[in-house]
């Protein structure tokens, strides 16, 4: 089924079509207006379109026929959006997107009226969850422009920001040490899901984590960056129980193919008791150190910029420098009544 733009403000665009998801068949050609995207951004992102496919097939937080809307000019695809839902707690469920208009097409109304296909599409889900406070969310990178310019001419406003941090001197990594009665063990794979909980439960007091499903766990287990070979467990010698981890790991792909050799120091988390005792600090040292023994110069992460543990500092001391600042924009959300029950 083909739908046509039709109402105030349709972009004056001739052949202009908006239509729904048609499955697998779609997939190259939203990767590339995608990456088309990310390179006029300066975003190092490029997507695979069968590790998109693979992705499509196994959303729990979407319905692609129902959730992507494309933009088709004279049948060839110039314009895609996808929104989705998690809820952070039991009073909060975000309704999260992303859109991507192809560059040569940009500036002719396509963005805002696929700005206004998410928002209704958001007020229809909502209307099916009563009982609880709803909020409209996108994630904006910082060389996003007229991204951002959308969404707040929108009347998003910023909720949160995030850092991008990179460490290039992985030759000469510091030298912190875990405290007395700590030490790091090999991965093992019944440590696995004593891993994935206890870091969940690390992160219980964050902002913005999402309610664990049953099936993330399967999930995370099966991604490319669950790489236990390269992970920094801390454990506590006397109750033999996990105080600190870091769950390193290296996209070979992504390297591959921007000419890098970077490793991510990323999923970090300190149990309470432990915190503000130098454990983070030991930890990254040691994920540095294994980065460099793997050939890489380079690490990434990310982190909240108001992180309630003092994450930023605490990285600045191990010798990352702040590269980008981006933002988690937020609009209040009403449901769509007429929708509820249908």
């Amino acid at each position: 089924m083909t739908f046509e733009f039709s109402g105030v403000g349709r972009p004056a665009v001739d052949g202009l079509f908006f239509r729904p998801y048609r499955g697998e068949v779609d997939i190259p050609a939203m990767a590339h207006v995608a990456n088309a995207c990310s390179a006029a951004d300066g975003l190092e992102v490029k997507r695979d379109a069968e590790q998109m496919a693979r992705d499509y097939a196994s959303f729990n937080d979407c319905d692609p026929h129902h959730d992507v809307r494309l933009v088709e000019v004279h049948g060839e695809l110039v314009a895609y959006t996808r929104v989705w839902r998690y809820q952070e707690d039991a009073r909060l469920m975000l309704h999260s997107q992303l859109g991507f208009v192809r560059p040569d097409w940009q500036g002719r109304g396509i963005g805002r009226s696929l700005q206004k296909w998410i928002e209704q599409r958001h007020r229809e889900v909502a209307a099916q969850h009563a009982g609880t406070t709803h909020q409209h969310q996108v994630f904006v990178q910082q060389s996003e422009v007229r991204r951002r310019a959308l969404i707040e001419a929108a009347g998003y406003t910023p909720e949160r920001h995030f850092f991008e941090m990179l460490h290039s001197d992985l030759e000469h990594p510091p030298s912190f040490r875990l405290p007395d009665g700590l030490e790091l063990r090999p991965v093992l794979p019944a440590h696995h899901r004593l891993i994935w909980d206890t870091h969940r439960e690390a992160l219980r007091d964050h902002w913005g984590i999402a309610q664990s499903r049953p099936e993330d766990f399967q999930r995370w287990v099966g991604s490319k960056l669950f790489q236990p070979q390269r992970w920094q467990i801390a454990w506590d010698v006397a109750t033999d129980t996990i105080v600190g981890q870091v769950k390193t790991w290296i996209d070979e792909d992504y390297n591959r193919m921007f000419d890098k050799r970077r490793g991510y120091t990323e999923h970090i988390s300190v149990a309470r008791p432990w915190r503000r005792r130098g454990v983070a600090r030991a930890l990254v040292a040691q994920s540095l150190r294994t980065l460099a023994e793997a050939g890489m110069t380079e690490s990434h992460l990310g982190v909240d910029s108001d992180s309630l543990t003092g994450a930023v500092s605490v990285y600045e001391d191990c010798g990352f420098r702040v590269t980008k600042r981006n933002t988690t924009y937020r609009k209040p959300l009403v449901p769509n009544v007429a929708a509820r029950g249908t």
